[in-house]
């Protein structure tokens, strides 16, 4: 979670630590006083690379995925730093160190470097600095604006003092001997504080971009003109099955061999194309696409867009509606309903059906609908069948019951119950 500020705080260090070395260095005339200084400023050289990169992949938002890179590149700077100060026991730094006196006003240390320097020390520093470079190019190609300009600023700090580096190496430096890398990167701090100022250098970075883009469910893919992929985000990357590395720079036909129907999805230009299903970690989805133009300036097609949005939630919710449809339809299929004229008798109101046999209306009304019966006495059957504790009973259904009976209710209750066990 450490912030852009902090490892352009680390900077600043290292190049605080070599400069301030490096002054005291041409301050001082003996030999062994600058040996001692020239040790020091490497304490900031060989931990510059590091401060550097990490700040690089901060501001383009790549640190967390390289991480463990930026930490093991920290072995190489301990390892140095052991050299070095061990040097006066192997002479696996320097060799015959001495001071020239002749080359320039000052007296100049020629440390006249060994192997370590040459072949771990060197290396080392310059394929950091080559890679940090390299990305710094590539990045440079898809952005614009601000963010172009600080990226401008940051690759032009990174090449000033490889430049004069190179320069003291190959024995070309306008003072011999005289490595004037120092002054390089003391400009590229000047750059990055201008950068700061001016375009709010921390404050302002692609990072968010690069967050917004990776984080969003939708599948975001940018083709050119010839349909070759120029950058997607890891949800396309789950769709295509493949690592960003081996799509970056190839066509559409030579990603997805063999899947025409998402070739179509991506190439079309209709909002409401019907999509197609995708299987995805063992899980069905479901997408559609829209294809946007990428023109220029003279509105010219430099590329396309292609938003590739997951509809299987909505898919899911159509085919439950349609299965609920499905399912209303087949029960009210097998509703059964009464209609007609139905031949029923005068006297017991029995009915007749199809073939002339004779049922009960209620078993008859049961067998061809879903209606139940349950059975009960009307109050002119009761006053015909029970005429002496008639009225009671009515009154016993009808009014509400007090909570001790009086005995002639208690005899109605005890005939109602004894008529439903009848009826029963």
């Amino acid at each position: 979670r450490t912030g852009p500020a902090f490892f352009m705080l680390a900077v600043v260090a290292c190049v605080e630590v070599w400069t301030i070395g490096f002054i005291f260095e041409i301050m001082v005339a003996p030999l062994s006083s600058k040996l001692i200084l020239a040790n020091i400023q490497f304490v900031g050289i060989d931990t510059l690379p590091v401060a550097w990169l990490a700040l690089t992949l901060t501001y383009s938002g790549h640190l967390r995925r390289w991480t463990k890179l930026v930490v093991a590149l920290l072995v190489i700077p301990i390892l140095d730093q052991l050299v070095i100060w061990t040097d006066p026991l192997h002479h696996l730094f320097r060799q015959n160190p001495h001071i020239d006196t002749t080359s320039a006003s000052f007296p100049v240390l020629v440390n006249d470097y060994s192997y370590w320097y040459y072949c771990i020390q060197m290396p080392y520093v310059a394929i950091i600095f080559l890679g940090t470079t390299i990305f710094l190019c590539y990045k440079l190609r898809f952005t614009s604006g601000t963010h172009r300009k600080q990226i401008s600023v940051l690759l032009l700090s990174t090449i000033i003092p490889m430049f004069l580096n190179v320069l003291y190496i190959l024995d070309i430096s306008p003072i011999p001997h005289f490595n004037l890398s120092a002054i390089g990167f003391t400009t590229s701090g000047l750059l990055l504080s201008w950068s700061l100022n001016r375009f709010h250098f921390l404050d302002l970075m692609p990072v968010a971009r690069s967050v917004m883009v990776e984080t969003l469910k939708e599948a975001w893919m940018v083709f050119d003109y010839s349909w070759r992929f120029v950058d997607l985000n890891r949800s396309a990357q789950e769709i295509i099955v493949l690592p960003k590395r081996k799509i970056i720079g190839c066509t559409l036909a030579e990603v997805l061999v063999g899947q025409p129907e998402l070739i179509a999805l991506i190439k079309s230009e209709n909002v409401g194309y019907p999509g197609i299903q995708i299987i995805q970690n063992q899980a069905t989805r479901y997408y559609n696409s829209n294809l946007s133009p990428i023109l220029d300036a003279r509105k010219q097609l430099r590329g396309r867009l292609v938003v590739m949005h997951d509809i299987t939630e909505r898919v899911q919710m159509e085919q439950e509606r349609e299965l609920l449809i499905v399912q209303l339809q087949e029960a009210l299929a097998e509703v059964k309903w009464l209609h007609g004229m139905l031949p029923i008798c005068a006297n017991c109101k029995n009915i007749r059906d199809d073939s002339g046999y004779w049922h009960r209306v209620e078993k008859y009304i049961e067998k061809h609908s879903e209606v139940k019966f349950s059975h009960g006495i009307c109050p002119d059957c009761v006053r015909e069948l029970y005429p002496d504790i008639a009225e009671a009973v009515l009154e016993a259904t009808q009014g509400e019951q007090s909570e001790k009976h009086s005995p002639q209710l208690a005899e109605a209750d005890e005939a109602t119950f004894s008529l439903s066990r009848w009826n029963d």
